[in-house]
């Protein structure tokens, strides 16, 4: 914050001296950053360009009129930008993911599949890249490859965050794909395992319910959805769903008590 106080100080100063002439790549340079630090994109976007002119050499210059594009949403360009300094440091791992988001951004989001598993087999892809390249196979109905991007990304994170993993079984759940989703709950389990929070453990429990009624386990499903009302009796959504499961079951009872009491109970 100290810096961008600097650079706005700093502004009237350096339009000032190109106002009398100053015409060198560091005034432009450092006019763009100020006009970046107080969101004016168009006008620090124009000042990146004339730097970069002036010495297309200095990355930094090159790095500041991307953040302008990125900051002006203008994804095209941005990625076009990105690829230059992918090309000069090809081991950036920021660069690569700010293309991706490009990519996506611009609706071609296997594009920014190919960023992230370029990034993965260079062993470079962080927890959040993973998770996002994890996300993209799932939105493309691919669930192995996204099981095994979220996988890594569990692997690859020294805290397992416990909602990140949730929410990716739920994507893997809307798929169909109940074999990839109950593979993944195995894995945060076996990391987590006692660690969980009370909240979590109610989370968890919840989707490993969602997996064993879509495997048709009604007793299954039932049955952890009572531990989690154990732990959250306040939970009017996990209430509601043990109802209709038990209403199902009473539906294929194979006695009349039994039938009776299943539904007095739902």
């Amino acid at each position: 914050y100290a810096r961008s106080d600097r650079l706005k100080d700093a502004m009237p100063h350096l339009m000032k001296a190109i106002d009398l002439g100053e015409s060198d790549h560091l005034t432009f340079g450092l006019l763009g950053h100020a006009m970046l630090s107080e969101d004016k994109a168009m006008a620090a976007e124009a000042a990146f360009r004339q730097a970069y002119l002036l010495n297309p050499d200095e990355k930094d210059w090159k790095i500041g009129l991307a953040q302008a594009l990125l900051a002006k949403e203008d994804w095209a360009q941005a990625a076009t930008l990105m690829q230059t300094l992918i090309d000069e440091s090809p081991d950036d791992a920021m660069m690569w993911m700010q293309q991706a988001n490009c990519f996506i951004q611009m609706d071609q989001v296997m594009r920014a599949a190919e960023n992230y598993e370029i990034l993965r087999l260079k062993g470079l892809a962080d927890e959040s890249a993973l998770n996002q390249l994890g996300d993209i196979y799932a939105n493309q109905e691919q669930p192995l490859l996204a099981l095994g991007a979220y996988l890594s990304a569990m692997k690859q994170s020294e805290t397992v965050k416990v909602d990140r993993s949730l929410k990716a079984a739920r994507y893997l759940l809307q798929l169909d794909a109940n074999r990839e989703a109950e593979r993944l709950m195995a894995e945060l389990r076996e990391r987590v395992g006692d660690t969980m929070s009370k909240e979590e453990n109610v989370s968890a429990l919840l989707v490993e319910s969602d997996i064993a009624l879509g495997d048709g386990k009604l007793d299954e499903a039932s049955a952890l959805l009572t531990q989690a009302l154990e732990l959250s009796p306040a939970d009017g959504s996990a209430r509601v769903k043990l109802g209709q499961i038990l209403v199902e079951r009473a539906g294929a009872a194979d006695s009349e008590a039994g039938m009776e009491s299943l539904k007095a109970e739902a």
